[in-house]
């Protein structure tokens, strides 16, 4: 390339205009816009999916922590509910042992036998 040596080789180098006048024509603008707008609502979409992408593995995340944690924490905040039956059921128990100790052990009697001719 050439050296420039006049201020108007240096202006038409310098100038990304059209050669037309200098300027950009209106069609040339709105093209520029619209280029613009699309290249921003992409990278907007883009920031949007990512945005999603780290939500939903956050989710995932916290989820598999409630399951593998919840359930050991369960079992060290409330230990009489997996250590122990509730007390209803140890109450039908206790009473069920009391009736076997006062009736002993269970008998079997026969039915009476027919009277034979």
């Amino acid at each position: 390339m050439p050296l420039l040596t006049s201020d108007r080789d240096r202006a038409r180098t310098l100038d990304l205009t059209p050669q037309s006048g200098g300027r950009y024509s209106l069609s040339h603008v709105i093209i520029i816009i619209i280029i613009i707008i699309i290249i921003i609502i992409i990278i907007i979409i883009i920031i949007i999916i990512i945005i999603i992408i780290i939500i939903i593995i956050i989710i995932i995340i916290i989820i598999i922590i409630i399951i593998i944690f919840g359930t050991t924490l369960l079992l060290f905040t409330f230990p009489s509910h997996h250590a122990s039956p509730p007390r209803h059921l140890l109450r039908h128990q206790l009473i069920l042992q009391e009736n076997a100790i006062q009736t002993g052990p269970p008998t079997f009697r026969l039915a009476p036998a027919s009277p034979t001719p």
